[in-house]
């Protein structure tokens, strides 16, 4: 996700392979799950429905990877 916030900010790469994104919103364009309900709804790209909903918690996988690193260290 940091890359493609870096490199591609408004989500043109993305909207062009993922057109079930096209009409998310910049804010939420590298993260769609975020969205709430009724952004989903505005955007036409409702989790679960027209895209899939997010199968790792990247926040809580990174901490688990940094104690792994710690740990070996």
């Amino acid at each position: 996700m940091t890359q493609s916030e870096r490199f591609d900010a408004e989500g043109k790469f993305i909207r062009c392979y993922v057109p079930e994104l096209t009409h998310v919103n910049a804010k939420h364009i590298h993260a769609p799950w975020l969205m709430s309900a009724d952004e989903q709804q505005r955007s036409g790209c409702v989790m679960g429905r027209d895209y899939p909903g997010s199968v790792v918690e990247h926040a809580k996988a990174r901490e688990v990877a940094l104690a792994l690193f710690k740990k070996d260290k």
